[in-house]
């Protein structure tokens, strides 16, 4: 996926690249957007940090703590929505943030769908997620977004400048590695909460 020049070959990538696609408005996006202004405030779209148990890669994951951090500065002027799909094969990595408006990534209960997730975040003011499918769909449909990362994959392997650029932040150094906890290794995923607000703030910005 990230030989871009074997992609060209069927694909040219000339000046601006851009998908067009199109999908169907959904009934439950609209309930929670509906909720967020209901209360006078816009809405942020956040994929807390899991892993999956069938493919479980635990360096790629971010802290979960920075994620609560984001949702402190936010709070008073954001509608915070969780999406994903924890219970069904997968689990959060660490203690779960407090103050989320709505849970909406639980199997089965009140969980949403991918083309719900989908919708929502082509409503929402603000996309915070882990790296993870929602970085190609904040790429798609040109949203303001914030990629929190942990290990693995630097965000250089995942981008090309012809494509929309989003947000993101990652640890330095950052570590480059594949060995997912074995041998004892632990990823060194540490951020600063100063270069983490920054990181919002310039997001928030648009820059």
């Amino acid at each position: 996926i990230n030989d871009y020049a074997g992609v060209e070959k069927s694909v040219p990538l000339n000046g601006d690249f851009y998908f067009k696609f199109e999908h169907e408005s959904s009934s439950r996006a609209d309930d929670i957007v509906n909720r967020a202004r209901d209360k006078h405030k816009k809405l942020c779209v956040m994929r807390l940090p899991s892993v999956r148990k069938e493919w479980a890669c635990y360096t790629r994951a971010p802290l979960m703590e920075y994620f609560q951090i984001c949702i402190d500065y936010l709070r008073q002027d954001y509608y915070i929505v969780t999406v994903g799909d924890i219970g069904n094969r997968e689990e959060y990595i660490g203690k779960e943030p407090t103050q989320i408006d709505e849970k909406r990534d639980r199997h089965n209960i009140n969980h949403l769908g991918m083309w719900d997730t989908y919708d929502l975040i082509s409503k929402s003011d603000l996309t915070i997620s882990m790296p993870c499918n929602i970085l190609p769909i904040c790429q798609i449909l040109r949203k303001k977004s914030l990629f929190i990362y942990g290990g693995y994959v630097p965000h250089a392997m995942c981008n090309d400048e012809r494509f929309y650029q989003v947000g993101y932040i990652e640890p330095d150094p950052f570590c480059f590695c594949i060995k997912n906890g074995k041998d004892g290794h632990k990823c060194y995923k540490e951020i600063p909460q100063d270069r983490l607000l920054k990181a919002l703030r310039k997001t928030l910005r648009g820059e």
